[in-house]
């Protein structure tokens, strides 16, 4: 909503300072707009394990990690959208399971989930990275 409201009144600056025909100039000030958004990541985590496609839009599969694999001397298979599987929990939502350890970093640019179960090899680790004020899924690690 706050968006619309935004554009209405950039929309509008634009037509009092006479650029209303200058459609570059606007869609450079969108832009700019859109690179100050700063999200929230409690919303974001919420949206991101609620909705598959936007999960997939924030996930930036260059560098993001090796899937598991039970080879012994393999370092797993890469993650790419044909083999991403959707996740479905929050961490406050596998907190609450009871079973595993849980712990988040959480500071302006970056958020580190780690979930574990205590004297086991069992390890998943999330690296969410802020871009532009959105943030995004960057670096997975599982060991098993």
């Amino acid at each position: 909503m706050w968006k619309r409201i935004v554009f209405c009144l950039l929309i509008g600056s634009l037509q009092l300072s006479g650029h209303s025909s200058n459609n570059e100039n606007l869609a450079e000030r969108v832009s700019v707009l859109q690179q100050t958004t700063n999200e929230d990541f409690h919303a974001f985590e919420k949206k991101f394990v609620s909705d598959a496609k936007f999960q997939m839009s924030r996930i930036i599969f260059d560098n993001l990690g090796y899937k598991y694999d039970e080879e012994p001397e393999s370092k797993g298979v890469k993650y790419t959208p044909d083999n991403w599987t959707t996740l479905k929990n929050t961490l406050d939502d596998v907190r609450k399971m009871g079973q595993f350890k849980t712990k988040r970093e959480l500071t302006a640019d970056k958020c580190v989930q780690k979930i574990w179960i205590q004297d086991s090899s069992f390890i998943l680790e999330y690296t969410y990275t802020k871009i532009k004020g959105k943030w995004y899924l960057t670096k997975v690690f599982e060991s098993y």
